[in-house]
């Protein structure tokens, strides 16, 4: 899986998961599920903390 940055500001970030690689797509289809699992952290010159999510 990959990801695209669309909007990379001081107060808001937009990611996109794109659901391909080098090897080809695999899309997700209505009606099937998936889980995404993902992690960020930020800069030490920003007093926010690192997340996790799931």
């Amino acid at each position: 899986m990959r990801w695209q940055a669309k909007h990379d500001r001081d107060a808001f970030k937009e990611v996109w998961l794109l659901f391909d690689n080098e090897h080809g797509r695999f899309p997700l289809y209505p009606g099937d599920a998936t889980w995404i699992e993902y992690a960020y952290s930020v800069g030490a010159d920003n007093p926010q903390q690192t997340k996790e999510t799931r």
